[in-house]
């Protein structure tokens, strides 16, 4: 490292002893500086090594560069305000609300080029881990290999982070979103094809041990660009995800509104399951600043009293940027806008304005199971300040049919200001 690195790192070091250090005296007779050299000459790499320089640059994140270790620090903040009309829907709260969707905090980066990890935490409630995992990366064919709290490779809409989505909620999806796990990933066709495979453990908490037997699932997903023309910024994604899930209760159920409270359909705790299976087809294209992607799942649950019921769900999303952005594509999944202008940079930008629309239903009620069946319709405008900051407001129609119950109708508006690093 450079001198001015190791002169700074010796005066924290020496600020720190004498806030902490009763004795000074003692401190005094120390030369900070020189035990630092010989730390840093002792930490360095076998071989030697030319030593490098620290490099702290801010990508849409902050990171530390310095001899083949990478180590970034971000997070995101989330405010959500709803409000809601009902026509008498029973056991549907309409009172209006505001909350912290996301307050998430991470730490991620590759150690000595080939060991990777990310300790990413939400306190938007309790304090509960999200992606905590470590691994290795360019493992022969495997791009990835990690063992931890991570997604299970299934869905677009899943897979895309929370900080790129369309909308302000994701769909009515059957994807198990994260769990413990061991999950390899890679690419093939210069990357125009991606996969990932994992063997998970269904957790209802990733704060502490979870002891139970069995519970294992097998998860994997493919994706291939059919089209992929640069110049026209256009693209034909198709995906196949499946899962075998081993839990010995299922259940789902699905809001109509807000990431918080009530929610519309319910199949209860399903406690005879034996196996569910959940199957996954994906389909999104671009071309210019328009983007559009469908998605259905279709889930069969084997349980032990024979009455095997099957649920089935499917979306279908549009949206344009009205200011001639291109959403971003990368491994599989959607990635960060960056506007043309920025919002009040001194130049005149306006940000970037997006349009959506999406359709989204799904049905609960098989065999012995009525979880009831729920519609909504969504519109949604995006301001995309500047890469890191956006305003969306989503206004949704949801009818809703319970169980014994008859339909109505529920009208959400949600506010959201999002910034993230």
């Amino acid at each position: 490292m450079n001198k001015l690195w190791r002169a700074s790192l010796a005066s924290i070091i020496g600020l720190l002893l004498l806030t902490n250090t009763s004795n000074a005296a003692e401190v005094n007779d120390v030369s900070l500086a020189t035990e630092v050299e010989r730390y840093l000459d002792e930490s360095a790499p076998a071989g030697g090594g030319s030593g490098g320089t620290l490099e702290v640059i801010f990508k849409q994140g902050l990171q530390f560069k310095a001899d083949g270790i990478e180590i970034k620090f971000g997070g995101r903040l989330m405010f959500d305000v709803f409000f809601i009309t009902s026509d008498d829907q029973p056991g549907v709260s309409t009172e209006d609300g505001n909350f912290f969707r996301r307050v998430r905090f991470f730490m991620s980066g590759t150690v000595y080029n080939n060991t990777i990890f990310k300790v990413q935490i939400d306190f938007n409630t309790n304090a509960r881990f999200r992606d905590v995992y470590m691994g290795l990366k360019k493992v022969g064919f495997i791009d990835k290999l990690t063992f931890g709290n991570q997604y299970e490779p299934m869905s677009l809409s899943e897979l895309t982070s929370s900080k790129y989505i369309t909308f302000i909620e994701r769909g009515q999806l059957f994807s198990p979103a994260r769990n413990p796990g061991i999950k390899a990933a890679g690419t093939a066709f210069e990357k125009r094809m991606t996969w990932a495979i994992g063997i998970f453990r269904t957790s209802s908490t990733t704060n502490s041990a979870a002891r139970a037997d069995g519970g294992y699932s097998l998860t994997f997903r493919v994706t291939g660009l059919v089209i992929n023309n640069e110049d026209n910024h256009a693209l034909v994604h198709v995906g196949f995800g499946f899962s075998i899930r081993g839990d010995a209760t299922q259940r789902y159920r699905f809001r109509f509104g807000p990431g918080t409270g009530d929610r519309g359909v319910d199949t209860g705790t399903i406690a005879d399951a034996d196996d569910t299976t959940i199957i996954n087809f994906e389909l999104a294209l671009r071309f210019k600043s328009l983007h559009a992607q469908f998605e259905v799942f279709i889930v069969d649950v084997d349980s032990v009293s024979g009455a095997d019921p099957s649920f089935t769900g499917f979306y279908f999303q549009v949206g344009y940027f009205l200011t001639g952005e291109v959403r971003p594509y990368k491994g599989g999944a959607w990635s960060r806008i960056k506007p043309k202008a920025n919002f009040w940079d001194g130049g005149g930008g306006w940000g970037a304005w997006e349009i959506a629309f999406r359709f989204d239903t799904v049905d609960l009620n098989d065999g012995n199971i009525t979880g009831g069946e729920q519609t909504i319709i969504t519109f949604g405008v995006n301001w995309h300040w500047n890469p890191n900051t956006r305003v969306m407001m989503n206004i949704m129609f949801a009818e809703i049919e319970p169980s014994g119950s008859a339909s109505s109708d529920v009208t959400t508006l949600i506010i959201r200001w999002q910034y993230d690093f």
